[in-house]
């Protein structure tokens, strides 16, 4: 498997350590949860306050041909790219006030990376925190990883988790709230 070496590195770095790897997704805009900073931070901050945790913030990532195909809008896509980036900066920054500076290390920013990329380090994880849609759908089409997946009332009435079925045996390894 092709996998970029800054991946490779940072899931070494955590096998060495024996750490346990948590996803959580970071979308900046549309259908997001009015409290999201608050809320990842919150997660963020439980989780790395054990030394046996660290985190990977996904978000949007880059298709696998992105650098060769022209037909990609890039402007939408790097503008997303960076809204999503200055969020989890932001996220990260603040950990690191609470934290201590350290915990840096325990933080992979994964959102722009490649999708393939991506989904390699999405099955490395022990679970997962995510917004419903595609940034969902990376860990938990492509993984047995059970996670959580926040949505919107509207959503949650449509039985989304009844989704995966088509996809996984088993439908409740991801729990919508």
């Amino acid at each position: 498997v092709r996998v970029a070496q800054y991946a490779r590195d940072f899931l070494a770095q955590a096998d060495a350590r024996g750490t346990k790897l948590i996803w959580i997704t970071v979308r900046a805009q549309g259908r997001t949860a009015v409290n999201l900073f608050d809320a990842l931070l919150a997660i963020g901050e439980s989780l790395l306050r054990r030394e046996n945790f660290a985190i990977v913030l996904d978000g949007y990532s880059r298709p696998n041909d992105y650098a060769s195909n022209r037909d990609y809008d890039r402007r939408t896509a790097e503008g997303a790219i960076a809204r999503e980036q200055a969020l989890a900066h932001a996220l990260v920054g603040e950990l690191a006030n609470r934290l201590g500076a350290s915990v840096t290390d325990r933080i992979f920013l994964g959102i722009g990376s490649d999708l393939l990329d991506s989904i390699h380090l999405a099955a490395h994880c022990r679970a997962y925190f995510a917004h419903h849609g595609t940034l969902q759908h990376k860990i938990g089409y492509f993984t047995t990883v059970p996670g959580m997946a926040h949505a919107n009332p509207g959503i949650l009435i449509t039985d989304p988790a009844g989704g995966h079925r088509h996809v996984i045996q088993d439908p409740g390894i991801v729990e919508y709230i």
